[in-house]
């Protein structure tokens, strides 16, 4: 949902500022899952589109917006947005190219939208000199992610490696980049993973839902000295952070 998207990156766009050269962030994203372990990823996106245009159809009939730009003042005009970087950046990256085909891409609703809009999104928002990580365990959905940026304005942040989605369990993040200034999680786990804990920079932030059927989105700061600091931001609902096995399985 852009309104979750914007959200996240205005929690984590504070952290910014704070980076050393080339310090990397990563993003962690994971989608909704197929509905068997015969469904491919695509086959469950189509079957999830249909639904949305069925429910949005009324919505959308009180007032369609069909630009990008559009879609992110109206963001701005409900108070979801109150960054003006973060509202530059969501310009500037079209939804429409991570949005499969039949799904509404300037609607405020939830959509399947793989991993790679959010992780483009915040590529933009570190810069240069920073690095943005996407982890995803379906190698279609990366693939299809990587074929999206391609097409964006993160582009050359990714041919310049500022930008990488990798295949990989988000539940243990990616080591080989950390520490990390800001983790994102777009899945709920049922506790705080200790290895993102442990990859996340003293001074760092991650944003993270936690729980079941009932989940609060968690602002996780650690301290200077190594300490943990956790407040919940807002209730949440999103799938669970699991292992690829049970999300090929549909839970």
């Amino acid at each position: 949902m852009a309104a979750v998207a914007s959200r996240f990156a205005g929690l984590c766009a504070p952290l910014k500022n704070r980076r050393r050269e080339r310090t990397p962030g990563v993003f962690i994203h994971s989608l909704f899952p197929p509905a068997s372990s015969s469904s491919s990823p695509y086959t469950k996106l189509a079957s999830h589109c249909q639904f949305f245009h069925r429910f949005t159809t009324r919505m959308e009939s009180r007032g369609s917006i069909d630009t990008n730009e559009g879609l992110v003042e109206q963001l701005k005009q409900y108070g979801a947005i109150q960054s003006s970087k973060v509202a530059e950046v969501m310009k500037t990256i079209n939804r429409a190219l991570f949005v499969p085909e039949g799904c509404p891409a300037y609607l405020d609703s939830p959509m399947p939208i793989g991993t790679g809009y959010l992780t483009a999104c915040f590529a933009l928002m570190v810069g240069p000199h920073g690095h943005a990580v996407g982890v995803e365990h379906i190698p279609e959905l990366v693939a299809s992610s990587i074929s999206s940026i391609k097409q964006s304005a993160a582009a050359s942040l990714l041919k310049d490696g500022v930008l990488s989605v990798h295949v990989g369990d988000g539940r243990l993040g990616w080591p080989e980049l950390a520490p990390y200034d800001a983790i994102h999680v777009g899945a709920a786990a049922p506790e705080i993973p200790p290895a993102l804990l442990e990859q996340l920079k003293p001074g760092g932030r991650m944003v993270i839902p936690v729980g079941s059927y009932f989940q609060d989105l968690k602002v996780v700061d650690k301290n200077p000295d190594g300490s943990i600091s956790i407040h919940s931001e807002t209730s949440v609902r999103y799938v669970p952070l699991t292992s690829l096995c049970t999300q090929l399985q549909g839970y």
